[in-house]
C-alpha cells in the first residue's frame, strides 16, 4: 500500500465540522499524534470506513475541531 495521505473532503461552503479523509499505510498511526478522538479511542485501533468526531491539537493546544 501507499504511504499515508489526506485529503479535505469538507465541501467548500460554510462548515461547522472540518472533514478529511486519510488513507495509506500507517495513516492511523500518523492521525494519533495529531487527533484526539472526543471518544478517548486512539484510530489505530478504529476499524475502517467510520467518522470521528474531535479535535486536531498541537503542542497540547486543540487548533480546530473535526
Amino acid at each position: 500500500m501507499a504511504q499515508p495521505i489526506a485529503a479535505i473532503a469538507t465541501a467548500q461552503a460554510a462548515a461547522s465540522v472540518g472533514m478529511v479523509r486519510v488513507s495509506g499505510e500507517g495513516a492511523h498511526e500518523v492521525c494519533d499524534r495529531v487527533f484526539h478522538a472526543a471518544s478517548g479511542i486512539l484510530l489505530a485501533g478504529s476499524p475502517g470506513y467510520r467518522a470521528h468526531y474531535g479535535w486536531v491539537e498541537q503542542g497540547g493546544e486543540r487548533i480546530d475541531e473535526a
